[in-house]
C-alpha cells in the first residue's frame, strides 16, 4: 500500500520467500523496493540496517514496527521461561532496537513517522493472554514514552490496533474460527500508511481500527447507575452488568431496537445479545450494590453506556435496561450518573 502511494519500501522479515512475493507485487505496481532479510531480535543486525539507510539515503520518512509473536496461551505459571522471553524479544525488544538504530533516521527527515502494530490485548489482559497482553502493553508504554521524547522535533511515533484480521496469528490463537469473516491485511493496510503519511501530524496516539478513534492517554469512565426513579423508589444496581458500546459499532436506531431508546426502562424483559458480533465491541464492568461501576482506559469517543440487569426495587426483582449516550475525552475522568425512569 506504501509502494502505491510513491514510497520506495524497504522490507524485513525472516523469510525470504515471502519477501520475494512481496517484491513481485510492488513491481507490479511500477515501484521498487529493498528486501532485507533478517531475525529482528538479531540486534545487530537491526544496527547494520541502520548504518546502511544512512549511506544509501541518509533519511528515514517513515517506520512501521509490525513484527509480532503471539507465543503460548496458557496460565502464566505454565509458560516456559524461553517462550516468555521470546515474545518479549519479539514485540518489545525488537521495536527497542528499531526505535534506537533507526531514531536519527527519523530526525533527518522533514516528517519523520512512526507506528507500531500492538493490540487490544494490551487493555483486556484475558485470562490465558497474560505473555501477549503484558507484551503489548509494555510496547504501548515504551512507544508513548517515545512519543513525548519526540514533542520537541517533527518525529510522530504512534500505536495502532489492527483489530481481528485474517492472519497466520489470528488462526493460530482462533484455530475454530473462520478466517472468510475476518478482514484481509490488505484491508487494514491503508490506515497503517495513512499513520506514516507526513499529513498525519498528531502523537503519542493510540488508534484502534474498531472504535476508529484516538486517545492521548487513559480515561475514564465511572458512575452510578440506578439511583431513584421520579416516584422516589429507590433502585440498587445488584450485581448490575453495566455495558460500554463504541457507537461506532452500530447505528442508534439498532441500538435502540436492541435496548430501547434514551431511558425508557423495560421491566420482565430478558436481555439476549442478537448480534452474532457484540462481544467483540462491548466492555463490561459490574455495579456493586450501589449501582456504581467504572472502566479504565477508555478511548476517546462517543459511546453508548448500558445497563442489562436485574434490579432490587422494594425486595423484588425485575429485569430491566437503560442507556446513556456519553462523550469520551482521554486523560479525563467522565462521571456518569444513570436515573431510572
Amino acid at each position: 500500500n506504501a509502494a502505491s502511494r510513491g514510497a520506495h519500501v524497504i522490507a524485513v522479515a525472516r523469510t525470504v520467500g515471502g519477501l520475494e512475493d512481496l517484491d513481485d507485487d510492488i513491481q507490479a505496481l511500477g515501484s521498487s523496493t529493498t528486501l532485507v532479510p533478517m531475525d529482528l531480535t538479531d540486534g545487530e543486525a537491526i544496527d547494520r540496517l541502520g548504518a546502511a539507510i544512512f549511506e544509501r539515503w541518509g533519511q528515514l520518512d517513515g517506520l512501521i514496527g509490525n513484527a509480532g509473536a503471539l507465543g503460548v496461551l496458557s496460565p502464566l505459571p505454565h509458560i516456559a521461561p524461553k517462550d516468555f522471553a521470546n515474545v518479549f524479544a519479539v514485540n518489545v525488544g525488537a521495536n527497542y532496537r528499531l526505535i534506537r538504530s533507526l531514531d536519527l533516521l527519523l530526525r533527518q527527515s522533514d516528517a519523520g513517522r512512526a507506528v507500531f502494530i500492538s493490540s487490544g490485548a494490551a487493555l483486556s489482559a484475558k485470562p490465558y493472554w497474560g505473555l501477549y497482553a503484558a507484551s503489548k502493553a509494555a510496547l504501548d508504554a515504551m512507544v508513548k514514552s517515545y512519543a513525548g521524547e519526540m514533542a520537541i522535533t517533527e518525529v510522530k511515533a504512534n500505536i495502532f490496533y489492527p483489530g481481528q484480521v485474517r492472519t497466520a496469528m489470528r488462526a493460530k490463537a482462533m484455530p475454530g474460527e473462520d478466517p472468510k469473516t475476518l478482514p484481509s491485511p490488505d484491508e487494514v493496510a491503508p490506515k497503517i500508511v495513512d499513520l506514516v503519511s507526513a499529513n498525519y501530524t498528531k502523537t503519542g496516539m493510540r488508534v484502534d481500527i474498531l472504535q476508529g478513534e484516538e486517545t492521548a492517554g487513559q480515561a475514564e469512565v465511572s458512575g452510578q447507575a440506578f439511583l431513584r426513579r421520579n416516584d422516589g423508589i429507590v433502585v440498587y444496581g445488584a450485581g448490575s452488568e453495566v455495558l460500554l458500546i463504541p457507537k461506532t459499532a452500530y447505528s442508534d436506531e439498532r441500538m435502540e431496537q436492541i435496548y430501547g431508546s434514551g431511558k425508557i426502562s423495560y421491566f420482565g424483559r430478558t436481555f439476549t445479545n442478537d448480534d452474532p458480533d457484540y462481544y467483540n465491541y462491548a466492555r463490561t464492568a459490574i455495579a456493586d450494590g450501589e449501582g456504581r461501576f467504572s472502566f479504565n482506559n477508555v478511548a476517546n469517543g462517543d459511546y453508548y453506556l448500558i445497563t442489562t440487569v436485574t434490579w432490587m426495587v422494594q425486595y423484588a426483582q425485575q429485569g430491566g435496561s437503560l442507556m446513556e449516550r456519553i462523550s469520551v475525552q482521554g486523560g479525563q475522568d467522565v462521571n456518569v450518573i444513570m436515573r431510572g425512569y
